[in-house]
């Protein structure tokens, strides 16, 4: 309604993805609750392919039992126990942006089944810890590196950063400088890249571009990317036929032009920009369905795409995300999605 705050992007996402995974088959559902929590260690955080547990796949395996409703006590205990471990100096220093991204997911999740922070009285608050280990990856350009290590700001991080504050309530995002080098990352194929220094776009960077030059807009109260002048008004149609382009012939998405096979990261974040983009009327429903029915394995993860035959914690998660989008696409265009992007 006109005059209610717009909910935080990751909100936004996280209340469809649960309403479309509500709708899938119970079995579908409970081989892949199942399946992820076989994934938990004894520390209590989960692995990947390998047995170590990992800050990274445990903020899969939490993000995806909560959107099927299947986070118990148990686990919650071990998990909230797993990223309790982690607030130390020597074991945070090691951490990505990627990492902390994970960790700060984590956390809000278990504060929400638990009505506990994991951060207590001794620590910062997770405002306080959120904004002193961005501040290790910041860069002049107003975007968020990957790594401590790498000068060159990153498209995808610099989304992860700005939508994970924005979750937090975290303003000082430094959004004009931001805005503005995400649309200089636009390239002449109508996607978007992931380092300034790249030529063609791709899907993962350009669905991250999407979402973050939308999330800007919604908070500027202008209907504008603040610090930036208008994008071309062809400059959205372009983008959805980048999107568009990277289809393969299994019905899923690729990450790029010059790769020749699709992924399921690819197609769930191709998925989720063209809806952003108010085109999810072009999505080819039972091509993707097809697609995701052939990655679910018997086991009740996910894999990775045609190449590969082990499921594991990470596209387990994408897989559920995206069955679960595709359980909510409307065929008519998306009211929604107004401005340039």
């Amino acid at each position: 309604m006109p005059g209610q705050p717009m909910l935080p992007y990751f909100l936004q996402l996280t209340l469809r993805l649960s309403q479309g995974i509500g709708r899938l088959d119970d079995d579908v559902r409970g081989r892949a609750a199942t399946f992820l929590r076989a994934a938990q260690g004894p520390g209590g955080g989960f692995h990947g392919k390998s047995a170590t547990e990992d800050i990274y796949y445990t903020g899969f395996a939490v993000r995806g039992l909560s959107l099927l409703g299947e986070l118990d006590e148990s686990t919650v205990t071990h998990a909230y126990r797993f990223l309790r471990s982690f607030l130390t100096a020597s074991r945070v220093s090691s951490f990505t942006a990627t990492d902390v991204f994970s960790f700060l997911q984590t956390a809000v999740l278990l504060e929400a089944e638990t009505g506990t922070s994991v951060f207590d009285s001794r620590d910062a608050t997770m405002k306080e810890w959120a904004l002193e280990q961005w501040s290790r990856f910041r860069c002049e350009d107003g975007g968020y590196a990957s790594s401590r290590n790498t000068p060159y700001s990153s498209t995808y991080h610099t989304f992860l950063v700005a939508a994970t504050g924005e979750l937090l309530g975290i303003d000082e995002m430094r959004k004009n400088k931001m805005g503005a080098m995400i649309l200089r990352r636009r390239r002449s194929d109508g996607g978007f890249v992931e380092l300034e220094k790249l030529r063609y776009g791709g899907t993962n960077p350009t669905a991250a571009a999407v979402a973050l030059l939308r999330l800007l807009e919604s908070r500027s109260g202008t209907g504008r990317i603040p610090g930036s002048p208008v994008p071309p008004p062809t400059a959205r149609g372009a983008s959805i036929d980048f999107l568009l382009n990277q289809r393969t012939d299994d019905g899923g998405f690729r990450a790029n032009p010059r790769i020749p096979e699709s992924d399921l990261l690819s197609t769930f974040t191709a998925m989720i920009a063209l809806i952003d983009l108010g085109a999810e009327g072009r999505l080819e429903i039972d091509s993707l369905r097809r697609y995701l029915e052939g990655r679910r394995h018997p086991d009740g993860g996910w894999t990775g795409g045609p190449w590969d035959t082990e499921p594991d914690v990470e596209y387990t998660f994408y897989g559920l995300a995206a069955s679960g989008v595709l359980e909510t696409v409307r065929k008519e265009p998306d009211a929604t999605a107004v401005g340039p992007w």
